[in-house]
């Protein structure tokens, strides 16, 4: 897989969402179109945690674009067992996903604490663009977002927040 042609996705989860002054119909709509810029700027691997929340909203947006775009959505998973907490409606769509997903990539057969926060630093360190949905609050997204700026990736966050301008780019 190229780097220079590999973006990643992380976000927040449901709860973390709800914060947000946005519809999810709204966080989908701006996850989508970034999709579609990073498809026109040359990028064609779109990786993934699946967690529930945004993770799963991006999901989605790539694998709408899957069907006029020669595009791969690898979905990079922390464990056999991480969609064991979700709710019905989350196991069903994380089932799918894994269906239609040009690869699967699982890093671990166990639940091992604090794995999501490596297994985030795996696909960003996979990946030459970041794409978030941060809205400033405290936890594994705002690590995700740490970490990518102190290694220099370029990062655009769809929720607009803490940054200069409109363009998305985050600065602390």
């Amino acid at each position: 897989m190229d780097k220079l042609r590999t973006c990643c996705f992380i976000g927040h989860s449901t709860q973390n969402l709800s914060l947000s002054n946005l519809t999810e119909n709204d966080i989908y709509n701006k996850i989508k179109s970034a999709v579609q810029g990073a498809i026109q700027d040359g990028y064609l691997n779109f990786l993934c945690g699946c967690e529930q929340g945004a993770d799963l909203l991006f999901s989605e947006a790539v694998i709408s674009e899957k069907k006029n775009n020669n595009i791969q959505f690898i979905c990079v998973l922390s464990n056999k067992n991480q969609a064991a907490d979700y709710n019905r409606e989350d196991r069903e769509q994380f089932a799918n996903l894994l269906d239609v997903a040009d690869s699967v990539i699982c890093l671990s057969e166990d639940c091992i604490k604090d794995f999501t926060a490596k297994r985030n630093q795996h696909i960003i360190n996979l990946s030459s663009y970041f794409i978030t949905a941060y809205n400033g609050s405290r936890g594994k997204t705002e690590t995700a977002v740490k970490y990518a700026k102190k290694i220099g990736i370029k990062t655009h966050n769809i929720l607009d927040i803490l940054t200069n301008d409109d363009s998305g780019q985050i600065s602390f």
